[in-house]
């Protein structure tokens, strides 16, 4: 026997000891005093530190799980043994059995604890709770523990002796017990994993502490314009009052030149500076110290933790940028115009000033024996002179209170913003959302950027002029290019600008980052949001969202597992890890493994499995049909208490139909090519708001918000009605001009050649289906043909640019042609629904 089973023992029998219950050597009972657990809660809260009464709080709880996981394994243990006696099997049977289920609730209830401590801990950094605020949480938390320590072992411990004394019980319950497999595995596995959410837990609340005051500190920053604003006001108006104080206070209009060169040093042009840029720059510091990405527990959900998977820095730099640095540099722009707007008042009074001593000296001749009539002609011209000079300046003081009002206002709503939104503490609330940027603060950059519209009758002209010129050239030079040059041609113009990564990143999202970009899809939306509520009344869950590349399938799916299945979504994808229940499983292709593993664990709950993109299941050992078929029996057996959304390209949503038919398996199919113009040029608009760059015509001139749509209509229709398509074209025909400047290139957007023969026909459509394939896989499907004669077609479709090898050694189809390749393909006969199953509404 081990040393810490020996202990284990000893401390079992002087327990039994104490509460005067005989106890044979062999028997190996719960070994836990009541004194003994008392005093672990104790010293925990003895500790006077919040930070460190966490980590005293995390190690008695993995030490407690010890103890416990050791007990019953000693327990199951002295089972075998042949000679024990029925009270010394009953007592063992009990610890079995019984005794850690109470165990196990307890150690729940003692994570709950530490959770709710570490939250705490996160508001007491943040200064929304006190020390009095955490002693009174300290002192629940104590004596909740301790009631619950002393109700489960005195519960036990009255259990145990029952056993001992009563015959009649005993002998019934070791008949129950002998009918029953032991529960021990399945109490171990529930003890391990709480003993492993203790140490996460305490892993990552350093990472999480260190967060909430980097949070707090960036809080700090973006509150410090609001004291700056407001004393700048206050100058300009003292400035101003200054200047009509020394105007009214000179009866005779003639202020000496130290007076005068007084006014010109009011001038405020020394005040503007980059307050806000410095601002900026100084927050950019601050975000860069959070960590990129981090896994939050929020809270707990029974057994489970639920968790928050956040991309701190991104999201809070995107948040910055999008809801706060837009009010602070709206309320610079106000401030620096009415300080420019009083240095230029100021310079018209001073010359104003100047003039006004010489028109009275001509007025009026100034001879010390003036009569009444003259000198009182000379005081009226004098009054109606000073009237005129200090008039515009303290018209200019009721422009700046209406002007410091607005300020106010913009610089209230950034407060507000970020006290309430700023805070690491927002992942806590089950219903906030954390850091996502508003639909309002995406469209308020449009409608304030935008300039007047203007007359674009006879720009419209001049532009068709030159564009006719243009195209009778084209034309002459379009026949002497070969096929190869067309394809590099078309390859080359829809090429972003990579000085614009930052433009094209926020244009051309790739994954899921919330609802704020998400724009359309009502209809969509209605009909999924309909079955999942048939789905929660125990009618059949599957959705099939159907769809041409950048269609928008996996932003939908996203969308309906963070709105309706939050924390809840069991995200399927080949060669990755997933969890499900505690357990881990390495995914290979074989789809119908993956889903054994999902119905094996995830009985009792009712989650959401996501397959995104069913082609991705294949290789050449499993097939797609085989997967399919997985998927198809999946549905019929769990689609009552599993909920399935599955997204696939239409070719392979045909080839089910024709051979699986998968239309009777699936409860809605959903296609996505039908997207609405009015839909396409909201979606850009919104994009191109929340990068907070300009967009500037051919001409250099900002562009109105009618010609944003216009050339939004351009890019749809460019695109055949494809939202990914189309948004690759709007930042294809961008450059960088400058800081925070896009430009419209005006670069045509030309067609594909149908380059398509019998042998480009074949490689691409069978890349098209597999969506990535390499070598090996290839030479699978089509055997020594490949070696022979597809071999040398694939290297020169790579190196023209229509294959792209990725670092993982696979192949695809180049995705800003990958579509149009699909429509040829389609329009060739190698491809059937390679393109959008629905007309497309123009």
């Amino acid at each position: 026997m081990a040393k810490d089973e020996c202990a284990t023992l000893a401390q079992a029998r002087g327990y039994h000891a104490q509460v005067g219950m005989p106890m044979e050597s062999s028997v190996h009972a719960t070994g836990f005093s009541l004194e003994d657990l008392l005093e672990r809660i104790d010293r925990v809260w003895r500790v006077e530190q919040s930070s460190t009464r966490e980590a005293a709080l995390a190690s008695e709880g993995r030490s407690l799980a010890s103890k416990v996981i050791a007990i019953g394994d000693q327990a199951s243990q002295t089972l075998n043994e042949a000679a024990l006696t029925d009270e010394d099997r009953a007592a063992l049977l009990s610890t079995v059995f019984e005794w850690p289920e109470g165990a196990k609730r307890f150690l729940m209830l003692w994570r709950d604890v530490l959770l709710e401590w570490e939250r705490a801990t996160v508001l007491l950094a943040e200064k929304r709770a006190s020390s009095a605020d955490l002693g009174k949480l300290a002192a629940q938390s104590q004596a909740t523990l301790r009631t619950s320590a002393e109700e489960w072992l005195t519960s036990s411990e009255r259990r145990t002796r029952n056993l001992r004394t009563d015959p009649e019980l005993r002998s019934r319950e070791l008949y129950n017990w002998s009918l029953q497999n032991s529960p021990w595995p399945i109490y171990r596995g529930q003890l391990e994993q709480l003993r492993e959410q203790l140490a996460l837990l305490h892993d990552d609340f350093s990472v999480r502490l260190a967060s909430a005051k980097t949070l707090l500190k960036l809080q700090y920053e973006l509150l410090s314009p609001g004291p700056y604003f407001k004393q700048q006001i206050e100058e300009l108006e003292a400035r101003a009052q200054e200047a009509v104080a020394k105007i009214e206070g000179n009866d005779a209009i003639r202020l000496s030149d130290q007076e005068l060169e007084r006014l010109d040093q009011l001038d405020p042009v020394g005040l503007l500076n980059g307050f806000v840029t410095d601002l900026t720059q100084q927050s950019n510091e601050i975000i860069d110290e959070l960590p990129e990405q981090v896994k939050l527990f929020v809270r707990s959900g029974g057994g489970a933790m639920q968790y928050r998977d956040v991309e701190l820095e991104r999201q809070t730099g995107q948040w910055v940028s999008a809801e706060v640095i837009p009010l602070l540099q709206r309320a610079d722009r106000s401030l620096n115009q009415i300080t420019i707007d009083l240095s230029r008042t100021l310079k018209e009074v001073v010359s104003k000033v100047r003039i006004a001593a010489e028109d009275i000296e001509l007025q009026v001749d100034p001879k010390p024996n003036l009569s009444e009539q003259l000198q009182s002609e000379k005081n009226e011209v004098q009054s109606e002179t000073q009237f005129a000079l200090h008039q515009p300046l303290e018209a200019y003081v009721e422009r700046l209170h209406k002007v410091a009002s607005a300020i106010e206002a913009d610089i209230a709503s950034a407060e507000k913003k970020v006290e309430d939104q700023l805070r690491l503490s927002r992942v806590y609330e089950p219903d906030a959302s954390f850091l996502e940027v508003s639909f309002e603060a995406g469209m308020s950059k449009v409608l304030l950027s935008q300039d007047a519209l203007l007359n674009r009758f006879v720009d419209w002209l001049t532009v068709q002029r030159k564009r006719f010129r243009k195209l009778r050239h084209r034309v002459s030079q379009e026949e002497a290019l070969s096929e190869g040059e067309r394809i590099v041609r078309v390859l080359r113009t829809r090429r972003p600008d990579p000085r614009n990564a930052s433009y094209n990143s926020v244009m051309v999202t790739r994954g899921f980052i919330g609802e704020a970009f998400h724009a359309g899809r009502e209809y969509e939306l209605a009909r999924a949001q309909e079955a999942i509520a048939a789905f929660d009344e125990g009618f059949r869950g599957a959705i099939l969202i159907s769809g041409q590349r950048f269609s928008g399938r996996s932003h939908f799916a996203e969308l309906l597992a963070s709105r309706f299945f939050e924390q809840r979504t069991i995200r399927l994808r080949p060669q990755t890890t997933i969890e499900v229940a505690g357990r881990t499983m390495s995914t290979t292709h074989d789809l119908a493994a993956a889903l054994a593993f999902v119905r094996k664990h995830s009985v009792g709950e009712r989650p959401l499995i996501l397959i995104d993109d069913l082609e991705l299941w294949a290789d050449a050992q499993f097939t797609l049909a085989a997967g399919a078929r997985a998927l198809v029996r999946a549905i019929d057996e769990l689609s009552s208490r599993v909920m399935f959304v599955v997204t696939a390209g239409n070719w392979t949503v045909e080839r089910m139909e024709r051979v699986l038919d998968v239309d009777h398996s699936f409860q809605v199919e959903i296609n996505m090519d039908d997207f609405l113009m009015e839909d396409f040029q909201q979606t850009a608009l919104v994009r191109h708001a929340a990068t907070h760059h300009t967009l500037l015509g051919q001409d250099g001139n900002p562009m109105s918000e009618r010609s944003m749509r216009d050339f939004a209509e351009d890019a749809y229709r460019s695109a055949k009605g494809n939202v990914g398509d189309g948004l690759l074209a709007w930042i294809s025909a961008l450059e960088r001009q400058g800081v925070g400047e896009v430009k419209l290139t005006g670069c045509p957007r030309y067609a594909l050649p149908n380059f398509i023969n019998s042998d480009t026909g074949v490689v691409l459509s069978a890349l098209k289906r597999r969506r990535y394939a390499n070598e090996y896989t290839l030479r699978k499907v089509f055997g020594p043909a490949f070696d022979e004669r597809y071999r040398s077609v694939l290297m020169r479709l790579q190196r023209i640019g229509i294959l792209k090898r990725h670092h993982t050694g696979t192949l695809s189809i180049t995705p800003s042609v990958s579509n149009e390749i699909g429509r040829l393909l389609g329009r060739e006969g190698y491809l059937r629904s390679s393109f959008a199953r629905k007309p497309i509404q123009l």
